[in-house]
């Protein structure tokens, strides 16, 4: 485990359910001492409020839901300090590869790929050789990045430019009176969307553009179902209408 790099996780309260709290122990016990930092709604505004502008705390405080703070906070974390960033849902099943590059940008990602039925709606995920073996269509299945769990080095370009892209749109959306998407707005969209635009850049810039990997998770976490998903405090049915 590399000394320079910690395991970040957040939580809005310091009121921790005792489901959610077994669940960071589990990677609070696999770390050494002092690399697994946990940092709830106020922490998470200082820190941003000592390393950015006052537009950016504005932007944080413009997040309407726990999930979007959590999604704007890591973004925030990840370009100072870099790091290992995981949500509060997933459990450590064993230790986690960890890089800390010093040279070349590198950024560590978990591609989603989600089928859907005859009628659209999203069902389960699928694998990228499914993907691949299938014949191209317009109602194929939903692909992105995942924002979790999320390796990076400090100072990545995508990182930033996915940090300022839900920064200018909080702060669009709060001056309109309107609630933004997550997913679009702080979660994996934004982050999708942001790489995407930083390869063809270097692309067409015809420089090398670092390391951009992929990882299978699925050694290494478990997503789980702690009991505040059946609540409010579950993103996905809080989501403002389409």
């Amino acid at each position: 485990w590399n000394s320079h790099t910690s395991v970040v996780q957040f939580w809005d309260s310091s009121d921790i359910p005792e489901d959610v709290r077994l669940l960071i122990e589990s990677w609070a016990t696999m770390v050494p001492a002092g690399l697994h930092l946990l940092y709830n709604t106020g922490t998470a505004r200082s820190f941003i409020g000592e390393h950015y502008e006052s537009l950016f705390v504005d932007a944080f405080d413009s997040c309407w839901h726990p999930a979007m703070k959590s999604d704007f906070f890591r973004l925030a974390y990840l370009y100072v300090c870099g790091g290992t960033y995981i949500d509060a849902d997933e459990r450590c099943l064993k230790f986690l590869p960890c890089l800390a590059p010093r040279a070349d940008p590198v950024i560590v990602l978990a591609p989603i790929i989600r089928e859907r039925s005859s009628s659209n709606e999203l069902l389960g995920g699928i694998s990228i050789a499914d993907l691949l073996s299938r014949e191209s269509r317009l109602d194929g299945p939903e692909c992105y990045f995942n924002n979790n769990p999320l390796i990076v080095s400090a100072g990545h370009p995508v990182i930033g430019a996915s940090l300022a892209r839900a920064t200018k749109t909080l702060l669009t959306g709060r001056a309109a009176g309107a609630r933004c998407d997550i997913h679009t707005t702080t979660g994996p969209t934004n982050l999708t969307l942001s790489l995407v635009a930083y390869v063809l850049r270097r692309a067409c810039g015809g420089s090398s553009h670092g390391r951009t990997l992929v990882c299978d998770w699925t050694p290494y976490t478990r997503l789980e179902e702690p009991a505040y998903k059946a609540d409010s405090r579950n993103w996905r049915t809080a989501e403002p209408a389409a």
